[in-house]
């Protein structure tokens, strides 16, 4: 399987999804009260079906990479290239809607409907961002410096410098390991030739 573009990449992420979902929610509601033409709904809506597929293509990709890498039993390395996202990239985002969002509020043209609607959001993102920073703020420091990347404060030898810096291996699956390990499309192909 080949991977996915890195527009269907972009597109594909939850939070990218999530915005076109909502700008498709807000344009029809826009719709509905008159103050937005229906061409500009149906824009969004579309947009929306295409995110929705690179969702769902990214998703499929995900899952045959997943099984792909598990044949040769490499989780762990798959594990060690994960990326760390900062836990305060979510706050600071919720931070920029908690200024942005009273803006559409008091836009002249929002009807009350659309009003009570922004305001309920900006509660729940005002929640929302109380909520991360209490858990962010409230982590141990040994679990932090984990997550982190450092290393252990209980043995800092030179053996463990090493084993963090060093990458884990690459190795080949002998045959039988692949065969056994084959995800379910492959063992059919096998199987019928």
């Amino acid at each position: 399987m080949n991977p996915p573009t890195s527009v269907t990449r972009l597109l594909g992420k939850p939070r990218v999804a999530t915005f076109f979902y909502v700008a498709c929610g807000y344009a029809a509601l826009g719709w509905i009260g008159g103050h937005l033409p229906g061409w500009l709904a149906l824009t969004t809506l579309c947009f929306a079906g295409i995110a929705r597929k690179a969702a769902q293509d990214l998703r499929r990709y995900n899952e045959w990479r997943a099984e792909w890498s598990a044949m040769g039993n490499r989780s762990a390395v798959a594990v060690e290239k994960r990326k760390t996202v900062s836990p305060w990239r979510s706050v600071l985002n919720a931070a920029i809607c908690l200024l942005i969002i009273p803006m559409f509020i008091a836009v002249p043209q929002a009807t009350e409907p659309v009003r009570d609607i922004l305001t309920l959001l900006w509660v729940g993102v005002a929640g929302y961002l109380l909520w991360r920073v209490a858990a962010i703020c409230s982590r141990p420091a040994s679990k932090a410096a984990n997550r982190a990347g450092e290393a252990p404060s209980r043995g800092n030898t030179q053996s463990g410098v090493v084993e963090c810096v060093l990458p884990l291996p690459s190795t080949s699956p002998t045959r039988i390991d692949a065969s056994r390990r084959l995800p379910a499309y492959c063992a059919r192909l096998i199987a019928s030739q």
